[in-house]
């Protein structure tokens, strides 16, 4: 006798069993009026979608933000209105706001918003705002109801070439913007100074260096002569 699966009660014949091709097709169509049992019905408006199996059991999935139909190329938002405080908007989401002569009427906003923005909301262990303006593309972000941060302008090359001021390395020599007694100080922690520096080209000599104590009084000076 032939064993029988469990869900679908597809006949599973023994090594010493003959299995045709009826017996396979007769399997085909129990997995064929399984699955038109499982999914009696879809159905469903913009924002829920309900699915009937069995004897009439039903089970409601809730959908929110659907891109409809027509729309996949854009975003659900909620536009701000004029005195809205930005403390408010702490529900995820996306959120708009138009009109630049508006503006002074919301509050918590950035210091110096000048234009139109749009604001994005989303949440992890806090909740983060960050919103963009949409002209000049300028980037704010904060905590709930923490100071707002302007992120700086510029790309990852351009940080990769700046110099630190807590010490870097350079690959090339460091070029000081030409201007007469222009120069180098180095100073140690106790505000001695040692300083490098080039003299106009009329002056007898190129250039100087120099030592000064804390209090700015010069200890040593040694001028190089031009030739």
């Amino acid at each position: 006798m032939p064993n029988w699966t469990k869900n679908f009660n597809l006949e599973k014949p023994l090594q010493t069993e003959s299995y045709d091709v009826d017996k396979r097709n007769a399997n085909w169509d129990k997995i064929d009026n399984a699955l038109s049992d499982a999914v009696k019905t879809v159905t469903g408006t913009n924002d829920t979608l309900t699915v009937t199996t069995g004897a009439d059991v039903k089970s409601t999935v809730k959908v929110d933000n659907v891109a409809h139909a027509g729309t996949a190329d854009s975003l659900a938002y909620t536009m701000i209105p004029n005195g809205a405080d930005l403390n408010d908007y702490y529900k995820v989401g996306e959120y708009v706001f138009v009109g630049d002569a508006n503006l002074g009427t919301l509050s918590n906003t950035p210091a110096d918003l000048k234009e139109s923005f749009k604001l994005s909301v989303t949440k992890d262990v806090y909740f983060q705002q960050r919103l963009v303006t949409y002209n000049t593309h300028r980037v704010f972000c904060r905590r709930e109801n923490m100071g707002w941060i302007e992120q700086p302008a510029g790309t990852a090359q351009t940080a990769a070439n700046n110099v630190l001021k807590t010490g870097d390395t350079m690959s090339g020599d460091l070029t000081i913007a030409s201007s007469d007694y222009g120069g180098v100080n180095i100073k140690n922690s106790s505000g001695t100074k040692f300083k490098i520096r080039c003299l106009p080209k009329n002056n007898s000599s190129i250039g100087n260096v120099a030592f000064f104590d804390s209090t700015g009084n010069q200890l040593y000076s040694q001028f190089f002569q031009q030739k």
